[in-house]
Formats: C-alpha cells, structure tokens, sequence
C-alpha cells in the first residue's frame, strides 16, 4: 500500500474537481497516478494548509494505529517552514465572520507569520508582536528536520520505503539563505554544524526538492502550468509520479 501525506499540493488543490462536492479530483493527484504505476491501493492524508507538525502527527497515528492497513511505500513532501499551529475551541469562521479557507482539525488552527488573522482577533496583536520581535526562522528548520531524519529512521525500522522532501522551491531558497548568511558572517556556528548533520543524515531520497530532483513547484512552472493560486496543474502532478516511480524503482 502508498500512503501519502502533505499539504495542499498533495491533497491536489485547484486540480479538476476539488471544489466539487464531493470532491472528484483525486484521479488527477500523483498520489493516484503513482499508485496506478505501482499498482496497489493508496491512502492520502493530505489537507490544504497544513503544517508540519500536523503532517508528522496524523502519519505517526496512522503508523500507529494497529486497525490501519501498514503501507509498504510512502511519500511525504513536507510544508513551508514556517507553519505552525494553534490549539483554539471557536466556530468554524474567521475573524470577519467568514467561513475559514482552511480547515481546522482536532481544535487546531493551522497559522504562518502571513497567516495570523487565520487565529481568533484577540490572538492577532500577541502573535504579530511575536513574528515581529521573537521569530527566528531558524527555529523550525532545525524543528522540522528532526522530524524529517526521525521518519526515515522509524520507516527504516518496518521496513517501509520512503520518499520525502519539499513541496515548494522556496524550502531549498529559504535553507541556501539562512546557511549561506550564516557562513557569510560568523552567526549561529553551533546551530549551523548541527543543521549540517542532520542532512547528512537523510538519504538524497529523503531530500527531494532540497538537495535532489526538482521540487514539484518548480516541474510545473518550468514545464507545465502553476494555477491560479499557485498550485502544479495536472500534468504537473503526472510527470510528478513519473520522478517519484523512479526514485522508488532506484531503491
């Protein structure tokens, strides 16, 4: 079995269908195409906006739980750095009495430095004055690489082959800036060898659209179409399946 996991780009936003209810876009998702190549059942737990933390959580569960059917492949493309969450109990509106794009799970709200009016108003002066004065997006780099290095180790473990990188070019520019600057000037060497470590030990198919391949962003601007709201279109997502069959077939 494939199991899948990300955020919107794997879930197949702005794909033909998705905002049909229900939706009836997922034939057009590299998920399903690569399990078609693969030929085996998948399970795809994405879900539009979200972080990191909620990627990592709901695979762990799913891993965990032992009613769950264990997957022999799995391909997570982590999110944007900087997404974080925010335990909260309100409706399901946002601050100007709207419904909320992005849904939330488990009382989660789903937030990023431009993503904070997604919180409750009375949250939103606490958390700017946070982005503005505290934020070091050095922070969840080392964060989320810890997550990255802990999933290869578990799949190691159940024998699990594992495909995981970036959704987005921006991860790779984000990572090149902060270590370049940090080399450049002298600042955060200890944080710096550590970060360099932990690269080192992820496999190149544990670094795809970091150090490895393309990241799926950049296939779709350079080849295909980029949608309206900045999501790969469909035949993005196909020659997507067709880099991911091969990385697997390379294992």
């Amino acid at each position: 079995m494939l199991l899948t996991n990300g955020c919107s780009f794997v879930w197949g936003d702005e794909l033909e269908g998705c905002y049909e209810d229900p939706p009836n876009h997922r034939v057009h998702t590299f998920t399903d195409k690569l399990a078609g190549k693969l030929n085996m059942p998948y399970i795809n737990l994405a879900s539009c906006g979200g972080g990191n933390d909620k990627i990592f959580r709901d695979t762990i569960l799913h891993l965990s739980d032992p009613d769950q059917a264990k997957p022999t492949h799995m391909v997570i493309l982590w999110s944007g750095w900087g997404r974080a969450e925010f335990v909260e109990s309100r409706p399901e509106i946002d601050g100007m009495g709207n419904p909320l794009k992005i849904q939330r799970y488990d009382d989660i709200t789903q937030i990023s430095p431009e993503r904070v009016a997604n919180l409750l108003p009375d949250k939103w002066g606490a958390m700017y004055k946070y982005y503005d004065g505290c934020y070091n997006p050095r922070t969840p780099v080392i964060q989320h690489l810890s997550k990255m290095v802990a999933m290869q180790t578990l799949c190691d473990s159940m024998n699990i082959k594992l495909i995981q990188g970036a959704f987005h070019v921006q991860m790779r520019d984000g990572l090149r800036f902060i270590m370049q600057e940090n080399h450049t000037e002298g600042n955060h060497k200890a944080w710096t060898r550590r970060v360099e470590y932990m690269l080192g030990l992820l496999r190149k198919e544990s670094k795809v659209g970091l150090t490895a391949w393309k990241d799926m962003y950049s296939l779709a601007k350079e080849k295909y179409t980029v949608k309206r709201h900045g999501h790969p279109d469909e035949d993005a997502h196909t020659e997507y399946a067709d880099l991911l069959y091969h990385i697997f077939n390379r294992m």
